[in-house]
């Protein structure tokens, strides 16, 4: 069976690879550290089913009525998980998870599927 989180998780991980200065402003690591960081986030397997247990329990508490919200929330957490919970402290992660939701939601059908996956972890 193919995993439904796999293609959002390769984005994410496409962006950890052009991201490493995010990782150096919040842990306040040298360039090379936060580029480190990076490589590690992008090659540590994260454990699907911790993703679909903390995707559930987000989505069950802001609701899948509003898909701009479900989305918003969907994208936070995926980066969240990938990247790390300090991320979310950097002033400039609302913007990335804006900029990706926004990625998403641009393409019709990609948006189509996002919606269906969301409904589904959320169900």
């Amino acid at each position: 069976m193919v995993d439904p989180l796999g293609p959002y998780i390769a984005l994410i991980r496409s962006l950890a690879r052009r991201k490493p200065e995010a990782a150096e402003r919040t842990t306040g690591a040298t360039p090379a550290e936060a580029d480190a960081l990076a490589r590690n986030a992008v090659q540590t397997p994260i454990p699907a089913r911790d993703l679909r247990t903390r995707l559930k329990s987000r989505l069950v508490e802001v609701g899948v009525v509003d898909p701009d919200r479900a989305r918003r929330t969907f994208v936070e957490t995926v980066l969240l998980h990938q990247l790390g919970d300090e991320l979310a402290r950097d002033p400039a992660f609302a913007d990335l998870v804006g900029k990706v939701t926004d990625q998403l939601h641009a393409d019709r059908e990609l948006r189509s599927r996002l919606a269906e996956l969301i409904a589904a972890i959320a169900a």
